[in-house]
């Protein structure tokens, strides 16, 4: 799936990192480079989102755990104005019982490089790979387990340049390519390339720190879909609107994006989307040891389901951290997302509420625990009215 033209960017940013290493490049003060070791442990209750009551075909059942042991590193170095980082993990999952077949070993991978050219340019260089395993619910049809294992590799390159001409005046470029490529053959329909180019012009101060209009370009492609198939081989997208970055008050932030959007598919008649996309992300900290977090959104993304092209979602989500000890902290979050999937006539109602914790055993060492509870209305009747539990706990290791 990987083809020249997606090498070129990644051979790039490894190309300019490693141009950053000289012998003048010294490691100053504030430079770190810290190990990490990790191990997580999982249980889900009802493992691939079956309906209340209903159950798998021996020898399957409903639930299952895994464990995760995981290494890694952080790196933040910064020669001269430019700054690098990354964040590296590598893991190996295994499931405890039925679901072995589903063990896989997982990446997550992030390399950024922040640079600066005289006082007037400045941007950003990188790379994401995120590889684990794909959706649950995907690997089910029509109500019955298919257990095969979809791991889900994710690709992100993008570099983006910041030209400021007035004390006052930004003028913004963002190149990105993405993909998302799936294991399982059954899933290959979901395999997506995605080329961005955003472009755009703000106003910058102090209260409202950044305000201004964006226009997106994003030219996709199906690569596993051939003509005839009934679904879209590639789409265009456009969005063209307003963004803000604004300080409220010294306890508050709001970030905003609202604009049109529209997305044509291609080979397939009947599946374009035309319509507002918005998303409001804001943060509040009444004291100084509370944080609380808000997000409403209606926008476009990638999904997973099999013979859909994207996903139309609405959601509203709520998070609050409450700082009760200098190393002890709990948190607690609900939400609500109504997706649309093209290319049929399914919808989802999707109830989240959670509860977690964390506390710092030592400087550098970590222990997380998070309970998390699922309700699942469809208009697909075999995912209609189903429930799940998740269970995660984990403990990480920053020497």
């Amino acid at each position: 799936m990987t083809d020249r033209r997606r090498l070129v960017p990644r051979l790039g940013l490894l190309v300019m990192i490693a141009g950053l290493w000289t012998p003048s490049a010294h490691a100053l003060e504030g430079d770190t480079f810290r190990p990490l070791v990790f191990a997580n442990y999982g249980h889900e209750d009802n493992i691939f989102r079956f309906q209340d009551g209903a159950s798998p075909a021996a020898p399957f059942s409903r639930s299952d755990s895994y464990h995760q042991l995981g290494i890694g590193f952080d790196l933040d170095w910064k020669p001269g104005r430019q700054r690098v980082r990354a964040n590296v993990k590598v893991n190996k999952t295994r499931f405890a019982k039925n679901y072995s077949l589903l063990d896989y070993d997982g990446q997550d991978i992030r390399l950024i490089w922040d640079w600066q050219l005289g006082n007037l340019w400045n941007g950003q260089l990188g790379h994401d790979r995120q590889r684990t395993l794909g959706s649950y619910l995907g690997l089910t049809t029509s109500g019955l387990v298919v257990p095969v294992n979809n791991v889900r590799t994710e690709d992100n390159t993008y570099f983006n340049a910041n030209y400021r001409f007035h004390s006052r005046w930004q003028a913004g470029l963002s190149l990105r390519q993405y993909s998302a490529d799936y294991s399982a053959a059954a899933q290959a329909l979901s395999n997506v390339e995605t080329d961005t180019v955003v472009m755009g012009l703000y106003y910058t101060g102090r209260a409202v720190q950044r305000i201004g209009v964006e226009a997106r370009l994003v030219d996709g492609k199906y690569p596993a879909r051939t003509v005839g198939s009934g679904l879209a081989t590639a789409f265009d997208e456009r969005f063209l609107g307003g963004v803000a970055d604004w300080v409220v008050t010294g306890k508050s932030r709001v970030r905003a994006r609202l604009g049109y959007v529209s997305r044509d598919n291609h080979n397939i008649a009947g599946h374009d989307h035309s319509g507002l996309e918005w998303r409001v992300d804001g943060d509040w900290t009444p004291t100084g040891k509370t944080l609380i977090n808000g997000v409403l959104n209606r926008e476009i993304n990638h999904t997973d389901v099999t013979g859909a092209s994207h996903e139309l979602v609405s959601g509203l989500e709520v998070n609050a951290v409450w700082l009760v000890k200098p190393k002890t902290r709990l948190g607690a979050g609900v939400s609500y997302r109504n997706v649309e999937y093209d290319g049929s006539n399914r919808t989802d109602d999707i109830y989240s509420v959670n509860v977690n914790a964390g506390y710092e055993i030592w400087r550098g060492g970590n222990l997380t625990a998070q309970i998390r509870r699922e309700k699942r209305n469809s208009t697909l009747n075999t995912v209609d009215n189903t429930h799940s539990t998740s269970l995660f706990i984990g403990a990480s290791l920053l020497f």
